[in-house]
C-alpha cells in the first residue's frame, strides 16, 4: 500500500513507496511483498488504525537507493523509518535497513556480503573497542556496542552503515 493515514490527519502516516519500472514483473512484485513484510509495515499499519486521535502520531517513510553492480541489476537499498507510537510504552525511533538484489528479488545477508561472518563480526567488534567505545559518554552503557549488528546493514557509495536497535 503506497499511503496510509491514521484517524486524523495530524502528522500521522504510513508511506511506503513502490518499487516500479523493473523489467521483470515477477521480481518488482517479490520485491515490494518482501518489503512490506520485512519492514513491518502490516504492524505499522495496525497502529496507525488504533492511534488515539489526542495522543501520539505515527510517522513511517521510506528513503530508497539504487547501487549499480559491476554485474546483474544491482541493488535496492532502502531504509525505513518510524518515529512516534511505534508499540506499547512510550513514543519511539526505529529504523529499518533492508536490502535486495534487484536481479534475483531476494534480501541481501551478511552471508552475501562476508566471506566470513564470524570473521568480519569479530573484526567489526575490534573496530568499535578501538574506535568508538574510548569516545562515548561514561553515561551509556559500552556492552550495548556488542555485538555489531552485522545483519542490520544498509548498503550505499561509501559502503556499510550498520544500524543497532533502538
Amino acid at each position: 500500500s503506497p499511503a496510509r493515514r491514521g484517524p486524523d490527519a495530524r502528522d500521522s502516516y504510513v508511506t511506503l513507496p513502490p518499487l516500479t519500472g523493473h523489467t521483470e514483473p515477477a521480481v518488482e512484485e517479490a520485491i515490494n511483498s518482501a518489503i512490506y513484510e520485512d519492514g513491518g509495515f502490516p504492524g505499522f499499519e495496525r497502529i496507525l488504525a488504533s492511534l488515539d486521535p489526542l495522543g501520539t502520531g505515527l510517522q513511517v517513510r521510506a528513503q530508497a537507493q539504487i547501487i549499480r553492480g559491476k554485474e546483474g541489476m544491482g541493488l535496492l537499498s532502502l531504509l525505513i523509518t518510524a518515529s512516534g507510537r511505534i508499540g506499547p510504552g512510550r513514543p519511539g525511533y526505529r529504523a529499518v535497513p533492508l536490502v535486495y538484489s534487484l536481479s534475483s528479488g531476494e534480501r541481501i545477508t551478511a552471508q552475501e556480503v562476508f566471506a566470513d561472518v564470524d570473521d568480519a563480526q569479530a573484526a567489526l567488534d575490534s573496530l568499535v573497542a578501538q574506535e568508538i567505545e574510548p569516545v562515548i559518554s561514561d553515561y551509556l552503557y559500552h556492552e550495548g556496542l556488542y555485538p555489531v549488528p552485522i545483519d542490520e546493514f544498509l548498503i550505499d557509495e561509501s559502503g556499510l552503515t550498520f544500524y543497532y536497535e533502538q
